[in-house]
């Protein structure tokens, strides 16, 4: 893993290296005040930061937004043929559609009805964050930095892989 070495003495400009760091050039062996040692975020770190990215980009959209169905939520769901958990945020009509789906085995037979309603659902729900995200620059914002942290966490987790 790469890091950047940044040291900085009293009164002195930082010094910044790249890479392994050399114990014995001039600048590491002087006396420093702070040494603050940039690494790229772990995989862990970044979730944490889509969690409240999430949090503050669903809660601007849930805020704005009249109809209900539409309000997105967050919450931990078993992952197929695992004993793991992941959190998925969907708005309330795709959790509507798939409970109803799920409980009603009658709509096995026909599951064209939900997909045809999730999908005319999706594109209003898209339309509505459009909407929104041009009427409140927050929201512009927050959608902006999570699609930043997906980058990020997909950067991580090639990075973690490689390392392994």
């Amino acid at each position: 893993m790469s890091a950047t070495v940044v040291a900085q003495g009293a009164n002195e400009k930082p010094v910044a290296e790249s890479g392994s760091v050399d114990t014995d050039s001039s600048a590491a062996s002087q006396v420093m005040d702070e040494i603050t040692v940039i690494a790229p975020k772990s995989v862990m770190a970044i979730s944490a930061d889509i969690r409240r990215a999430d949090q503050m980009l669903y809660g601007i959209f849930n805020e704005m937004n009249t109809d209900r169905e539409f309000d997105v939520h967050c919450r931990l769901e078993k992952v197929y043929a695992s004993n793991r958990k992941a959190r998925v945020c969907l708005p309330a009509f795709e959790y509507g559609v798939l409970e109803e789906s799920w409980n009603d085995l009658s709509t096995w037979t026909d599951a064209v009805r939900p997909a045809a309603e999730i999908r005319r659902n999706r594109e209003i729900f898209k339309q509505k964050m459009i909407d929104f995200a041009e009427q409140n620059p927050e929201l512009k914002k927050a959608i902006y930095e999570r699609a930043q942290l997906q980058r990020d966490l997909r950067e991580a987790e090639a990075r973690t892989r490689a390392e392994e």
